[in-house]
C-alpha cells in the first residue's frame, strides 16, 4: 500500500541547537543561526508530571491519565575550545551557555576570567530536527568539567526549562550556520599540561573532573512557574600516579580530610594565546581515597568536595 501521507525522514544529523540569554526570566530570546552551538551528544527530554485514575469501572482496563505539568530536560556536551577569534580577550562561542550556569567572564589584561555570580542568566534553546521545532525557555544550567588525559577536554551541561507544545519552525539557512569560531581545544598531554597542582605538589594526573553540583528543580504553582538552582554542592575526582609516601602520604591527608588549593592550566600563555584553560579552586577537601593499578602502575584516585570559604568562591577558571 502506498504511503499517501508525510514522507519526510527527520534525521538525527539534522540536529540543530541554538541557544540565547534571555532579558528576564522565560522572555524568548528568539535565539538565531549566529547562536548555534556546536554540541556533541544532545539529549532534549520532556519530563512530564502525570496521573493515572483509579476508579472502579467493573471491567478490567487501564484508568485515564491526566498530564498536571511538564518541564524540559537538556544535556549536551563541548569541546572545552579557545576564543572565537584566537585572542587572549576574546570569550569561546559557547559563553553563553557559562552564563545560563550561573557563571559570569571578565575581560582582563591577558584573559577572560570567569567566576560563580549568585544569580544567572536564563536561556532559551530552540532544538530542531528537520522544520520540527522545540522551544524551551527558561532555562538554567549546571556544568562539569572533564580535564582528564584520555580525551579532548569537555564542557557537559545538564540543564532544565519550561515546556512549549513543538510546532513546524522555519528552518535556518545553512549558509548562515557558522562554527568558525569553533576549534579543537589543545590536546591534553605532557607538553600542553602547564600545572596540576594540590597541596603545593605535582600531579601526575590522567583523570581530573569537577562537577559544580547544582541541584536544580523545576516548581508549577499558582501564578508562576520556573526553574531554579537552590542548592550547589561541588565535587572534583582526580586521579593520578601514586608518589612514594616519603614524598607525599595522601593517605595520612585523607585520614584528617585535609584541605588545600588546587591549580590546573592547559596551555602556555606565551605560546598558545586563545587557547590557555586555567582552573583555580581555593578550598579542596579530601573526602575518600582509592588506590588503583593501571598498566602495573600505581595510581591514587581522590573523591574531594569544593569547600567555599567565601559566598561564591567556589572556584574560578579562565579562558586566555
Amino acid at each position: 500500500m502506498p504511503l499517501t501521507e508525510s514522507k519526510v525522514l527527520l534525521r538525527e544529523d539534522s540536529q540543530l541547537l541554538m541557544i540565547g540569554v534571555e532579558n528576564s526570566y522565560a522572555d524568548d530570546a528568539t535565539p538565531g543561526p549566529v547562536q548555534a552551538i556546536l554540541g556533541e551528544d544532545v539529549d532534549v527530554t520532556v519530563e512530564r508530571k502525570t496521573e493515572q485514575s483509579n476508579e472502579s469501572r467493573g471491567f478490567l482496563g487501564a484508568g485515564s491519565t491526566a498530564t498536571i505539568h511538564s518541564h524540559v530536560n537538556v544535556s549536551l556536551t563541548v569541546k572545552l575550545g579557545g576564543s572565537k577569534d584566537g585572542t587572549a580577550t576574546t570569550p569561546p562561542p559557547y559563553n553563553d551557555l557559562y552564563l545560563g550556569c550561573s557563571l559570569a567572564g571578565v575581560v582582563e589584561a591577558d584573559r577572560v576570567a570567569y567566576n560563580i555570580v549568585g544569580k544567572g542568566k536564563s536561556l532559551s534553546i530552540y532544538y530542531m530536527i528537520e522544520d520540527e521545532l522545540h522551544k524551551i525557555v527558561g532555562c538554567i544550567g549546571d556544568a562539569e568539567f572533564v580535564l582528564g588525559t584520555d580525551a579532548m577536554p569537555r564542557l557537559k551541561l545538564t540543564l532544565k526549562g519550561l515546556y512549549l507544545t513543538p510546532g513546524t519552525g522555519t528552518r535556518p539557512d545553512p549558509a548562515d550556520i557558522d562554527y568558525t569560531g569553533w576549534g579543537n581545544p589543545l590536546a591534553p598531554n605532557s607538553k600542553n599540561i602547564q600545572r596540576v597542582e594540590y597541596f603545593g605538589h605535582k600531579l601526575r594526573m590522567s583523570e581530573l573532573t569537577l562537577k559544580m553540583g547544582v541541584g536544580l528543580v523545576y516548581a508549577n504553582v499558582a501564578y508562576q512557574e520556573f526553574v531554579d538552582g537552590p542548592t550547589r554542592e561541588g565535587s572534583v575526582s582526580i586521579t593520578f600516579i601514586a608518589d612514594d609516601l616519603a614524598t607525599i602520604n595522601f593517605y595520612e591527608l585523607a585520614d584528617r580530610n585535609a584541605s588545600s588549593e588546587l591549580n590546573y592550566q592547559l596551555g602556555d600563555m606565551a605560546t598558545n594565546v586563545g587557547h590557555v584553560f586555567g582552573l583555580n579552586i581555593p578550598n579542596l577537601q579530601i573526602k575518600d581515597i582509592k588506590k588503583t593499578f593501571k598498566d602495573k602502575i600505581k595510581y591514587f584516585q581522590l573523591d574531594c568536595a569544593i569547600v567555599p570559604l567565601t559566598a561564591n568562591s567556589d572556584f574560578n577558571f579562565f579562558h586566555a
